[in-house]
């Protein structure tokens, strides 16, 4: 592969991994096309994750978003003990005593991990500065030097979280939404697009 054609792959591949670092996106959305209840007006937003951190992250975030649209919200915590203690029968309780009639649940589905090779490539550099170009072979102002970076590994993680809402009356599966984050940085590179995604979804389906 000339130098040239090298530039061109690694740039697009640059591109491509780049592109990938802060994308977080819904795939595999499920809606109950028989649903004929009312729009929610008050959803208990529950966050699954061993880290109490990453929960109360998730619920304030995903609350703020259900609110935004005029549904009224809680997060769990301010309800449910720690994320590690809560069993069917605490959220059943919270439930009923919060008059809620839609739960959200949020939880981890998996990761994902591959290695991608990166391709090395070759560059032109200056690293001294000639003479003037009175002469033709003096044209070139600096000399020139060519320089390959070796080529190597790199990994990229895909991590997938399933949201889905009940309808406390009956609690039926109302929607159901899958997500792919690709090479995530933090809880809330990925939060912030996935709440206002699952909103908008929610949204458009009638259920806010």
């Amino acid at each position: 592969m000339d130098s040239v054609r090298r530039k061109i792959v690694f740039s697009a591949l640059l591109t491509l991994v780049a592109g990938a670092c802060a994308s977080t996106r819904l795939v595999d959305v499920w809606v109950d096309e028989a649903r004929s209840g009312a729009a929610f007006q008050n959803i208990l937003v529950v966050a699954m994750s061993e880290s109490e951190r990453d929960r109360r992250i998730f619920e304030d975030r995903f609350v703020s978003e259900l609110r935004a649209r005029g549904a009224h919200s809680a997060p769990s915590y301010s309800v449910l003990p720690a994320a590690s203690e809560m069993e069917r029968e605490s959220i059943s309780e919270a439930v009923r005593a919060g008059g809620f009639d839609g739960v959200l649940i949020n939880h981890h589905a998996g990761s994902d991990e591959q290695s991608v090779y990166v391709p090395g490539r070759t560059r032109t550099e200056v690293y001294g500065r000639g003479h003037p170009r009175h002469r033709l072979d003096n044209f070139y102002w600096g000399t020139w030097e060519t320089v390959s970076d070796p080529g190597y590994y790199d990994k990229l993680t895909t991590v997938f979280l399933e949201t889905n809402i009940y309808e406390t009356r009956d609690g039926t599966l109302v929607w159901s939404g899958r997500s792919e984050s690709f090479n995530p940085q933090s809880t809330l590179e990925i939060i912030d697009t996935l709440s206002k995604a699952v909103a908008e979804s929610l949204e458009k389906s009638d259920m806010l």
